[in-house]
């Protein structure tokens, strides 16, 4: 037998498949269901059924709310371009690298011929030579000092382009020329070159003082070596320089100054007189020599002190660059 609450739970299920489907009806049923009166409706049929059904409606149905749509504040996302995919290029092919050029063997250096050793070496001499006449100096050219010298400048003898065999024979009419002059033409000549000379040895001073000391003295070594290279005929002169001290003589040379400053050796050959001194000398006596050693060694003591003061270094020594 079914419980109390089996029983309801059919009547229920039963009671929802028995309801009928019409509105008025369906509403007449529901107040059945409920326990409630029949309800009997003055109206005509149609009426309460469209009553009945308005309140169905509205007991039912909610109106419906139009709610104005907000317009949408996002911005619009502009369309995003897909990068195009770059087509990958075919991959050039690399240059064999080249093949790295041997490096030629070093040539061994050939030793030089002996044309070629011969023409090195008068390269160098003749650079040597260029040297020493760059630091011989060059004097002044000299105003003609003589007599004959000026007699041919006067005459203008040697002006003109000749040939040399003109020349020869203009030197020759000059010659007897000059030999025919009178006593007062040939004062007149000598008095204009012993001007001249005087007029020299002023500017040769002038020259010389425009030098230091030091310079003069590496000019006149420069002028010994240009000696032993170059003939007699032009051979160079030694600057004479007053400031450079005299170089003290051994004790032989003073004792042969002495014995040729005495007379005793006038007229006779220089060869002759050299031996008969030579021979003074060898048999001189100790004390005799030792004076001639005392004067050497005060000689050699004063041209140490001058060569020190002209020059500014002892002699024999290099010279510093500071003192140069």
């Amino acid at each position: 037998m079914l419980s109390s609450i089996g029983r309801a739970a059919i009547r229920r299920t039963g009671a929802r498949a028995l309801a009928p489907t019409d509105p008025v009806r369906q509403g007449i049923w529901q107040l059945k269901q409920n326990g409630q009166p029949e309800f009997k409706a003055p109206l005509s049929a149609p009426a309460c059924t469209f009553r009945a059904f308005a309140t169905a409606t509205k007991s039912t149905t909610k109106p419906a709310t139009t709610k104005a749509q907000k317009p949408s504040t996002k911005a619009t996302k502009a369309p995003v371009k897909k990068p195009k995919k770059k087509i990958a290029s075919k991959a050039k092919p690399k240059p064999k690298a080249k093949p790295k050029a041997k490096k030629p063997a070093k040539q061994k250096k050939r030793g030089l011929t002996d044309l070629q050793k011969i023409h090195l070496e008068r390269r160098k001499k003749a650079t040597q030579l260029i040297e020493l006449k760059a630091l011989a100096l060059s004097a002044p050219k000299p105003l003609p000092h003589t007599a004959w010298q000026v007699f041919l400048t006067e005459t203008n003898t040697l002006k003109g382009p000749s040939t040399l065999a003109e020349q020869g024979e203009k030197m020759k009419n000059a010659g007897v020329k000059f030999r025919d002059l009178s006593p007062a033409e040939l004062e007149f000549y000598n008095h204009k070159a012993n001007e001249a000379k005087s007029a020299n040895l002023v500017e040769y001073k002038k020259w010389v003082q425009s030098f230091t000391p030091d310079q003069i003295r590496l000019a006149n070594n420069a002028r010994r070596m240009l000696n032993k290279r170059i003939s007699k005929p032009t051979r160079l002169v030694l600057i004479h320089d007053d400031r450079i001290p005299k170089r003290p003589a051994n004790a032989n040379g003073l004792f042969l100054k002495d014995r040729y400053a005495s007379g005793d050796f006038k007229g006779i050959p220089m060869g002759e007189s050299m031996k008969l001194v030579m021979a003074e000398w060898a048999a001189l006596p100790p004390a005799e020599k030792k004076v001639y050693e005392d004067r050497r060694s005060a000689e050699s003591q004063r041209y140490q002190q001058e060569f020190k003061t002209v020059f500014n270094h002892e002699p024999g020594r290099p010279v510093s660059k500071a003192t140069a």
